[in-house]
């Protein structure tokens, strides 16, 4: 089982009255899952701000409710205002821990290419994720990869090539995709070597995610 714990409060209060339990350290947030009804519940916002940065997309907690055995969920999405950062809204995933959950898991390069080094090449990470369908307890944070085995822009590591136990994990990703590459500094354009929204993109996105919150959309 999960050792990461976090208490829970059941939660009456909808809407714009939640600003209430902002003022009073609590974040509002939603229960959900495949056959669970949604449950209205809050948390402690600086017990909560504290754990965030320990927990990956894959992350198993157990949400404690009292009078209720522990829920085993996921952190689905957690809602910040775009101004102030501050905590606004969080949704929780539950999941059973029997059944086999399909997630997108982050791909993360280790070790350095020669090439690299020398000067003479650029890594090119074509791929950031790969969706893969396991057990909830049997997910992993992320994949990690040595990528100090490529020497050349002939060389490359593709999803077949990625270092996961395909017993208990089934990776959904084409196994011809490319992951990692060397390339010639000229040949990376900017935009693939690292993928940033756009200034007015990303405000954007942000201030969905403050309206989703405010409007207390269940599940």
């Amino acid at each position: 089982m999960a050792d990461i714990v976090l208490d829970a409060e059941p939660r009456t209060l909808r809407g714009k009255k939640v600003a209430r339990l902002r003022r009073a350290g609590k974040t509002p947030a939603n229960i959900y899952g495949h056959n669970v009804a949604s449950t209205a519940v809050t948390i402690n916002t600086l017990t909560f701000t504290k754990l965030q940065p320990k927990l990956a997309s894959t992350t198993i907690l157990q949400l404690e409710l009292a009078g209720e055995a522990p829920r085993p969920v996921m952190v689905h999405r957690a809602a910040t205002n775009p101004h102030t950062r501050k905590l606004l809204h969080v949704e929780f995933y539950q999941v059973n821990l029997r059944e086999k959950i399909t997630a997108t898991v982050p791909v993360v390069a280790t070790g350095t290419p020669a090439p690299v080094t020398a000067g003479s090449g650029v890594l090119l990470q074509a791929l950031d994720t790969v969706e893969v369908t396991a057990l909830p307890m049997d997910l992993p944070p992320d994949i990690e990869v040595d990528v100090s085995g490529l020497h050349d822009s002939h060389e490359g590591i593709y999803v077949r090539d990625l270092p996961v136990d395909r017993g208990k994990i089934e990776v959904r990703t084409p196994e011809d995709e490319l992951v990692f590459k060397i390339v010639a500094p000229q040949a990376a354009p900017a935009d693939e070597v690292e993928a940033v929204l756009p200034p007015e993109e990303a405000q954007a996105v942000a201030a969905e995610a403050e309206a989703a919150a405010e409007t207390e959309t269940e599940g």
